[in-house]
């Protein structure tokens, strides 16, 4: 993984010995929610999957390396609105039984809806995120979730929003996983050329 190898040079002294050896894991994607529009709500409902390798640094200070494919169809309504996302992404950041982050690059190719749309229009495009995400650890399965990443389409149709060229996504979430079932709930805020675009997310996971 590019990203551990990069910070394995860093530390200089550190052996590739301490990483754990890779984890892999797959987990489902279930999501629905709300999309503001010029004021207007609309339904969405996302289906998809990740699969992935973490592996940690033991040694202090720890780290958590997490390289990841994901794959999510969206579908609006009342709009009947189809969307698609596939992103490969490797993050990686400092992890304590407090907060965890994680920082990466995210390559993707996504769009949603048509020019005749009635809630939004993203023209399909490949394009680069980095991620910046916190974590904050608060017990019992509860954790707060914070995340803003900036990103950059390569398609020139989707460049023409708010921050020109940037798209940027800022998003806070409430995470409860007990036994296990995962329920997070969060909003987001997000600037494409789509405009501003605000979400109420809801999750569940396994």
């Amino acid at each position: 993984m590019i990203l551990t190898a990069m910070i394995l040079s860093w530390f200089g002294a550190a052996d590739a010995q301490e990483w754990s050896s890779p984890k892999p894991y797959a987990d489902p994607i279930l999501n629905a929610g709300a999309v503001i529009v010029g004021g207007n709500t609309y339904g969405q409902i996302s289906g998809g999957a990740r699969v992935g390798l973490r592996t940690s640094f033991s040694e202090p200070p720890q780290w958590l390396s997490d390289t990841r494919l994901q794959g999510v169809a969206t579908y609006g309504i009342p709009s009947n609105s189809l969307g698609g996302d596939v992103r490969l992404g490797s993050f990686i950041g400092p992890n304590t039984k407090l907060i965890l982050t994680q920082h990466g690059p995210d390559v993707w190719y996504n769009g949603y809806g048509t020019t005749s749309s009635v809630d939004y229009h993203l023209p399909y495009s490949v394009g680069l995120d980095f991620k910046n995400m916190v974590v904050l650890k608060l017990g019992q399965g509860f954790n707060i979730i914070g995340e803003g990443t900036p990103g950059i389409p390569f398609n020139p149709v989707r460049q023409g929003g708010p921050l020109e060229p940037i798209e940027f996504t800022a998003s806070g979430a409430i995470s409860i996983r007990t036994g296990g079932f995962g329920l997070l709930v969060g909003y987001t805020r997000r600037w494409s050329v789509a405009g501003i675009t605000e979400g109420i997310i809801l999750g569940a996971s396994l």
